[in-house]
């Protein structure tokens, strides 16, 4: 447990589903993602929310908690909803249910969190300049034709890798 944070907030961090260096670290990929996107540097970023470029790679590594606050600022500037940065974090909260009683979860880490039916992304796949790349030049795809004719390029791509 957090003592410092139970301290001042009253919040016991043990009762949440996954560790909150998890969710930190996710948050903070979602972050790095969704900047490189955009075309923005760590500085550029920290210009906007007026801290330094090494408080934002703290965040995007997950090193720093990223306040609610501080995360729709992120979002607002990153012209991003917050509920980008959460994604599949929000899987743990279904709409309509109670705040409380998630520590008696049979989803124990990030790790349990819902999987699509074939298989979870690695976020850490965005640290590649490359990956970044291609999600950029995918957005930049207009013409629904064009984008799914890419889909099923690297499709057919990633099939024929995993048979070799």
């Amino acid at each position: 447990m957090d003592l410092a944070h139970k301290e001042t907030t009253g919040t016991d961090l043990s009762d949440l589903p996954f560790p909150e260096e998890s969710a930190d670290s996710y948050i903070g990929a979602r972050v790095r993602l969704r900047r490189k996107s955009l075309g923005l540097s760590q500085g550029d970023l920290g210009k906007y929310l007026g801290v330094t470029f090494q408080q934002i790679q703290k965040y995007e590594r997950g090193t720093n908690h990223i306040s609610a606050v501080r995360l729709v600022h992120i979002s607002k500037v990153l012209s991003a909803p917050v509920d980008y940065f959460l994604g599949k974090l929000l899987a743990y909260f279904p709409e309509g249910a109670p705040a409380h009683g998630f520590a008696e979860s049979e989803q124990a880490s990030l790790d349990n969190a819902p999987e699509s039916p074939k298989r979870v992304l690695d976020y850490r796949v965005f640290d590649s300049p490359e990956a970044i790349e291609l999600v950029g030049a995918y957005n930049n795809l207009t013409d629904p034709g064009e984008r799914k004719a890419l889909r099923e390029l690297v499709r057919r791509m990633a099939k024929m890798a995993t048979k070799e």
